[in-house]
């Protein structure tokens, strides 16, 4: 599943956090999180990929 998630693709952390991809690193992920907000996540700690019917 990580090897497939891709910039604008909507994640949830392990730690119950919602986000968009905005650029796939090598061991990490740039996530949105809120307006004028982002965070680096490593690539172990996303859960999940949000579908549009639980977003």
């Amino acid at each position: 599943m990580l090897s497939e998630l891709q910039t604008g693709d909507e994640i949830i952390t392990s730690g119950g956090v919602y986000g968009t991809i905005t650029n796939v690193k090598e061991d990490r992920f740039v996530v949105r999180i809120a307006d004028n907000t982002k965070i680096e996540l490593g690539k172990g700690f996303v859960s999940n990929k949000v579908t549009s019917s639980e977003a």
